[in-house]
């Protein structure tokens, strides 16, 4: 009997350490974030600056070559605050033209933060922006986007994204290609703020971790356990 209130009496202690702080403390904030810089690069046009464009394309084929264009953002995060946990992420993009041939998938990247607009090209685009670096996969997208629609792409995916570092340095830049750019295919996403259709990043952060799968089901163990010792311990119970 002695040992099994004991028992409920730790299970009860651990239950509202590790609970507690995440219940008391988390400061959690969402922020809506729009491009501050963009642009597109395409090999079929090497010397070609698209970064004025109203919309911006992902592309695989000129005729009848496979020859890839890439698009990307850069995303200011000054407004959040250093140190922060970022709970959720996701880059919005308006489909504007879906392309007679269809893309099998997009794939989003992280990419340095070095390129600047105007004037970026394929041959003055750094080399990830070309060819994403490894490890840098933040999702992958089947299917083709649907014309007139928003696709999402969650940046917390494959768990390749080192926010904290992003979050020190204020910028992010994200790159989207085909995921499969062996196929041709091609689509094409709005750029334009006047019509509600601009990219935009969503992202939400808290200043404690959100609690891991283990030890949501470890409280889950405890609080059962507590329960089926509270019960034994009820009048009429056997001991």
């Amino acid at each position: 009997m002695k040992l099994e209130r004991n028992a409920v009496a730790v299970a009860a202690s651990l239950f509202l350490l590790c609970s507690a702080p995440t219940r008391v403390l988390a400061d959690t904030s969402s922020y809506t974030l729009s491009a501050t810089a963009k642009g597109m690069i395409w090999e079929s046009y090497p010397d070609n600056d698209y970064s004025d464009g109203s919309t911006l394309q992902i592309r695989t084929w000129n005729g009848p070559s496979l020859v890839p264009a890439h698009s990307f953002f850069k995303f200011d995060l000054s407004a959040i605050p250093d140190g922060y946990y970022v709970t959720s992420a996701i880059l919005y993009l308006y489909c504007s033209y879906p392309g007679t041939d269809y893309v099998n998938s997009i794939s989003m990247f992280h990419a340095e933060d070095s390129w600047t607009t105007p004037g970026l090209t394929w041959n003055s685009a750094p080399t990830d922006l070309k060819t994403p670096m490894p490890g840098s996969l933040l999702d992958n997208v089947p299917g083709h986007p649907i014309y007139q629609t928003w696709s999402a792409y969650d940046l917390l995916d494959t768990g390749n994204w080192n926010y904290s570092a992003d979050l020190f340095d204020n910028t992010l830049s994200l790159v989207l290609a085909s995921g499969n750019e062996a196929a041709g295919g091609l689509t094409s996403f709005s750029t334009t703020t006047w019509n509600g259709q601009a990219p935009r990043l969503e992202i939400t952060v808290s200043s404690v971790p959100e609690p891991s799968v283990g030890l949501l089901l470890a409280l889950a163990g405890m609080g059962v356990l507590t329960m089926v010792i509270t019960r034994r311990n009820e009048p009429g119970q056997k001991v």
